[in-house]
C-alpha cells in the first residue's frame, strides 16, 4: 500500500458526488410527491436529515463493508485504520461526521485524520 494522490483523491471524490447527486435526487422524489409537485421548503428539517441519512449511509456503508466507496474503487483507493485493518463502524461514522466539519472549514483533510485513526491508500497491483 502506498500514499495516494491529491489528484486520485478528488477524482475518486467527484466520482462520488455524481453518485450522492443521483441518491439525493431519488430521495427527493417522496417528498415532492407528498406536496403534490411542489417544491420543497429548504428550511424542512425532516427533508435535510433525510438528506443526511442517504449520505451517511451510502459512505458509512460503503467504507465499513469493504473500506471502499465505488469513486474509491475505481481509483483503487482504500480506507484503512492505521493497524492496517479495515476501519471498524465507529471510525467510519467518525470520519463522516469529521468529513463534514473538514469541508465546512474549507476541506481542510488534515482534521478527519486527527478525529480517529484512519488513512487512505493506494492499492498496489
Amino acid at each position: 500500500m502506498s500514499a495516494v494522490s491529491l489528484k486520485r483523491r478528488f477524482v475518486s471524490m467527484l466520482y462520488d458526488s455524481f453518485l450522492i447527486l443521483s441518491l439525493i435526487f431519488i430521495g427527493t422524489i417522496p417528498f415532492i410527491a407528498l406536496r403534490s409537485g411542489e417544491a420543497v421548503e429548504s428550511s424542512s428539517t425532516s427533508y435535510k436529515f433525510t438528506l443526511f441519512l442517504i449520505s451517511y449511509f451510502f459512505f458509512v456503508s460503503f467504507w465499513y463493508l469493504s473500506g471502499r466507496t465505488l469513486g474509491m474503487q475505481s481509483w483503487k483507493i482504500r480506507l484503512i485504520s492505521f493497524d492496517g485493518k479495515k476501519p471498524n463502524l465507529t471510525q467510519c461514522s467518525v470520519r463522516f461526521i469529521a468529513a463534514i466539519f473538514s469541508w465546512a472549514i474549507g476541506g481542510n483533510c488534515s482534521i478527519k485524520i486527527i478525529f480517529l485513526g484512519t488513512t487512505v491508500c493506494q492499492k498496489q497491483n
